[in-house]
């Protein structure tokens, strides 16, 4: 069953086309109108997000704004207007834990589409990445990959916009992952280059990864050096995969070195513990303002679609933002707590056919 979340304060980062980073504050006290910056710092710490290493320089709260969506309504309705637009991630909301979509699943995006409701995806996976979770779903359209970096056509794959990260920063990026001990993967497009992934460093490749390119049809080339590996194509993202927290070091130099040039997102994968036998950390910088929300953003305005027209489920700290901003924002059962607490509802586990749940609660608006 699906819950609509009780209205207490939660703070999330925010990122708009305007290149300013926001706070947000959902919920029942975002009635009460706008807080000063110190009000919105000295929140309780059960009711602000945590500091997370998925949203870039969260410490500056400055330029912020209070978004006045008001809140859940406590009754079992959803929203109170049917969304014309809904996106839904991957990993841990459409697909289940063996990495497909259900049938009670697939039905549930056929019945939005019947209700009128346009069907997004927005993955952390590269459109080649997705093909088979696109082609369950029969998906047509447009498609958000790489974390909101690029948008392609669902069906074919065309680039329609990317956001990519300037060549000086990815060798940058890249020396100083390689010089911490782990192996730098840059996410490219192969339309120009020829190339998904470009790997650089001499450092082992993570069992993760290896199970990954190997069960998907990329074209993986590695070099030992950045020197080696140049000319630099035009790269989507730069980062890391490693087994275990090790990569908080890195995340943290690199914040230092780079600041506000980057958006940088250092988190626990869900995907393969039972690959790995051990939890995944990735490490993924972007070019600034990079997410979902923002993407999001660019299909709304040229449908002429508002925010609290939009719908979105997830559960990783990549649809953080998106969860946060969008008109009605659900969270999996399994979603990290950083999440749910931004969100207006919650239903169930992504094992367990939780999607279906929150589309049945957005028919019933």
């Amino acid at each position: 069953m699906y819950t609509l979340i009780s209205g207490e304060e939660s703070v999330c980062q925010e990122g708009w086309k305007n290149g300013r980073g926001r706070v947000c504050v959902h919920g029942v006290a975002s009635r009460e109108g706008p807080r000063s910056e110190a009000q919105v710092l000295a929140l309780p710490a059960r009711h602000a997000m945590p500091r997370s290493e998925a949203v870039t320089r969260s410490d500056r709260l400055r330029d912020f704004v209070m978004h006045g969506t008001g809140g859940p309504t406590g009754d079992s309705t959803g929203p109170r207007q049917r969304p014309r637009l809904l996106v839904v991630d991957l990993d841990g909301t459409l697909l289940n834990r063996a990495g497909v979509v259900s049938p009670g699943n697939i039905d549930a995006v056929r019945r939005a589409r019947a209700a009128g409701i346009e069907v997004v995806v927005a993955t952390g996976r590269s459109w080649l990445e997705s093909r088979a979770a696109l082609a369950a779903i029969d998906h047509d359209g447009v498609f958000i990959g790489a974390g909101g970096a690029v948008l392609h056509e669902s069906r074919t794959g065309r680039i329609l916009q990317r956001r990519t990260v300037d060549v000086d920063l990815v060798e940058s990026i890249a020396e100083s992952i390689m010089r911490h001990g782990h192996l730098a993967h840059m996410l490219q497009d192969p339309n120009e280059t020829g190339a998904d992934y470009v790997l650089v460093g001499d450092a082992a490749l993570d069992a993760a990864s290896e199970w990954w390119f190997r069960v998907h049809p990329l074209e993986v080339r590695r070099y030992p050096t950045v020197a080696a590996a140049r000319p630099i194509g035009a790269t989507i993202r730069v980062g890391t995969v490693a087994v275990g927290a090790e990569l908080s070091e890195v995340a943290h130099f690199l914040r230092a070195e780079l600041g506000e040039r980057i958006m940088l997102q250092h988190w626990p994968a869900l995907t393969e513990h039972e690959v790995t036998g051990s939890a995944t950390h990735l490490l993924e910088c972007f070019a600034p303002e990079t997410n979902k929300w923002t993407m999001t953003q660019t299909i709304c305005a040229e449908r002429g679609i508002r925010p609290q027209e939009v719908a979105a489920v997830g559960d990783g700290l990549n649809d953080l933002v998106l969860i946060g901003n969008a008109g009605f924002g659900i969270a999996m059962a399994n979603a990290d707590d950083r999440v749910t607490q931004v969100a207006k509802a919650r239903v169930g586990h992504h094992d367990a056919d939780g999607f279906a749940e929150a589309v049945e609660l957005l028919l019933r608006g």
